[in-house]
């Protein structure tokens, strides 16, 4: 490239043609292209995806399990409404390694019974209304019940496939159960485990619930044959809930 084409290149790329020449005269040409690529895509790298902003300034990985009071903790930690991902720890790693080791990582987890049943209004409901969601929530019509959801619906691939229908040790254990996170809060203790989370953050923040679905399991009838087959498909949560509940610290799970 001649020194005209360089000057029009850096001038397209918004830098400084002459501070760029100079540094071209006295640095060896990788130690150039080095400088300027930090220079031009450190902004990008700081918020990259899956490393919101949120989680680069609270130097925090947020795990967001589906239906388990995600959209409250991204609110409080300052992230837009938009960008609302549901991903596996492994994705976080993969992405970026340092900052993995280095970030405080938390999820939340939910009774099965309680999240599924959740899931399962919020998808009769048409979930967020997008094309999928809406399919699911017109073939989820054909049962007449919870029950029967989950005697005959649950077991089909469709509703397997429904990342809102994963376990929760997808999102926060490797293949071996190894949990990946730092710290697992429970919804059923939410606001004592969400102070924890920001205790560790250095933030203070009053955590309000949104984007819950109306419906609970309490004062619900749940035939036991029901809750059978919940414990049996989601056998790992409740084996990574005991663990959690019965650890001598309810901070750090690691």
């Amino acid at each position: 490239m001649d020194c005209h084409a360089l000057h029009s290149d850096l001038r397209s790329k918004g830098i400084r043609s002459d501070i760029a020449m100079t540094s071209l005269e006295n640095t060896p040409a990788l130690a150039l292209a080095k400088r300027l690529r930090r220079r031009l895509y450190r902004p990008i790298w700081e918020s990259r995806f899956p490393y919101y902003s949120y989680m680069n300034r609270n130097r925090c990985v947020f795990v967001h399990i589906p239906k388990n009071g995600g959209t409250s903790i991204r609110r409080a930690l300052g992230a837009s409404a938009k960008g609302r991902t549901h991903l596996p720890w492994s994705v976080y790693e993969e992405a970026n390694p340092k900052k993995f080791s280095r970030y405080f990582k938390f999820a939340f987890l939910r009774d099965p019974t309680s999240r599924l049943h959740s899931a399962y209004h919020y998808l009769c409901a048409g979930g967020n209304g997008a094309d999928w969601d809406l399919e699911v929530a017109e073939d989820i019509a054909q049962y007449p019940d919870f029950d029967t959801f989950v005697a005959e619906g649950l077991p089909r691939r469709l509703y397997r496939d429904k990342l809102l229908l994963y376990p929760q040790t997808y999102f926060v254990c490797d293949n071996r159960g190894h949990i990946k996170v730092d710290f697992l809060g429970r919804m059923e203790t939410f606001d004592r485990d969400a102070r924890y989370v920001f205790s560790k953050l250095g933030l203070k923040q009053h955590i309000g619930r949104e984007n819950t679905t109306a419906a609970s399991t309490s004062g619900t009838t749940i035939a036991p044959a029901t809750r059978e087959r919940i414990a049996a498909f989601y056998a790992d949560d409740y084996a990574l809930i005991d663990q959690i509940d019965n650890s001598t610290a309810r901070g750090d799970v690691n």
